[in-house]
């Protein structure tokens, strides 16, 4: 089994810029060399990358037959997000895609991931509701250039913008019908768009959208309903994510020989006292917890013991044939790593890994980049993939605008220009392999 890793560490997103000041042409930058353990050949191994989601930077969001997600109510609702901002513009990819698709060939861009808008594509949401052909075909021709561009894409189908009204109608992700209604919004895409796309991911980050929106409630739907709904949440979405699978298999796969797998964030877990046993094995339950949710049904069929032993009859049960469905239904593993955390037995203590650091021109650092070289150098972990989060700065949930995790500066108050930073000149050159940058 091969593992894609999905996100970039978390120091290297803003490269100290703000915003890109006048410090000469992006394209003579040399800033810092590469981490040392990343040789020009361990570099070569991996697929470098970018990534976005479609909510975060498309706008566009009542034009070409779409309907509403979720986000789009929620974040027309005062008071949800930081300063009342919305998505309804965000980045205004889905009026300048072409100009985001020349500016990846600038950066030397070869992968790049991405999230499809499932209001765009299936505004009905549920099963047997008609595919909007305008959607369609603005994906086609987004996937159309970057395929022209020779930029291979990543893309997921459910990235948290969920038709509204599936959450009004049909009881959201918590709905007895929803793993049929993702299926089938799935096949619509298999069939229409799947010859441009070699690596799919069904879901990204499940637990958040169920931890956020139905157990704390800080997210779409915004409901308060305890551990049964959050676990339900996410027993439902993976029985989404393997009906996807099956259907894929059975009706794409051989002719579009694609790969599937689903997103899981996450932080390794280090005992707070190595040397007590009670630690470690707090640090290996907490592991459990945090991956095997998800990762292990999806390889063996059924949770983690430790789940079942904490949850008991909480936790909802796989039928034979669901056990079936869901061993084996990943490709690969697409990991979303953040941090890491040290845990005492009996509590989690929340510790930053991975702190931004920057050098006297003023370029951060990215510890994860060495550390990632490492473990593929020493431990011989097969590492295909790697995405920066992310491409350009970009509605962020619930902070709004405020966040700028991009390569790309975008331009809030002057016309949305893009505007890359050192952070992407520093990828550019030594990760993406560009080898002349043009005139930024």
């Amino acid at each position: 089994m091969t593992s894609f890793n999905l996100a970039f560490c978390q120091s290297l997103q803003a490269i100290n810029e703000a915003k890109p000041q006048k410090h000469g042409p992006l394209h003579r930058y040399l800033g810092p060399p590469a981490p040392p353990a990343c040789t020009k050949a361990i570099r070569r191994s991996i697929e470098w990358g970018a990534a976005t989601a479609a909510y975060q930077i498309e706008g566009g969001w009542d034009e070409g037959g779409k309907s509403n997600s979720v986000w789009d109510v929620w974040s027309q609702t005062p008071g949800k997000v930081a300063q009342n901002q919305t998505g309804n513009t965000a980045c205004d990819h889905y009026h300048r895609w072409r100009e985001d698709v020349q500016l990846m060939q600038q950066l030397g861009l070869k992968h790049y991931r991405l999230s499809f808008s499932w209001p765009r594509i299936v505004p009905g949401g549920v099963a047997g509701s008609p595919a909007n052909p305008e959607g369609l075909h603005f994906y086609k021709q987004l996937l159309s250039s970057l395929r022209a561009a020779g930029i291979a894409p990543l893309v997921t189908l459910f990235h948290w913008d969920l038709p509204q009204v599936l959450q009004d109608d049909h009881g959201g992700l918590l709905g007895e019908q929803f793993p049929e209604h993702f299926a089938y919004y799935a096949d619509v895409v298999f069939r229409e768009l799947g010859r441009f796309v070699s690596h799919w991911v069904t879901l990204n980050e499940p637990l958040v959208t169920c931890s956020m929106g139905y157990q704390s409630g800080v997210f779409p739907s915004g409901l308060q309903l305890g551990t049964q709904a959050f676990l339900q949440c996410g027993h439902n979405q993976l029985k989404a994510h393997a009906k996807a699978v099956q259907l894929y298999r059975q009706r794409y796969s051989r002719r579009q020989k694609g790969h599937l797998s689903l997103a899981v964030p996450g932080w390794w877990m280090i005992p707070y006292d190595a040397s007590s046993k009670a630690n470690r094995a707090a640090a290996a339950r907490a592991m459990e917890f945090r991956w095997g949710w998800m990762f292990d049904p999806v390889i063996t069929g059924d949770y983690p013991t430790a789940m079942r032993a904490h949850f008991d009859s909480q936790l909802p049960a796989f039928s034979a044939e669901g056990q079936q469905l869901l061993k084996g239904s990943v490709d690969f593993l697409g990991v979303n790593i953040y941090t890491a955390r040290y845990v005492a037995d009996g509590s989690e203590n929340g510790m930053p890994w991975v702190e931004s650091l920057t050098n006297a021109s003023g370029a951060a650092l990215c510890p994860d980049s060495d550390e990632l070289c490492l473990a593929v150098a020493q431990d011989g972990v097969n590492v295909q993939g790697f995405y920066a989060w992310s491409l350009m700065d970009n509605f962020e949930w619930a902070d709004g605008y405020r966040p700028r995790f991009g390569l790309v500066y975008v331009d809030y108050e002057n016309g949305l220009r893009r505007l890359p930073k050192r952070s992407a000149a520093w990828m550019a050159r030594h990760f993406f392999l560009k080898r002349q940058l043009g005139q930024w």
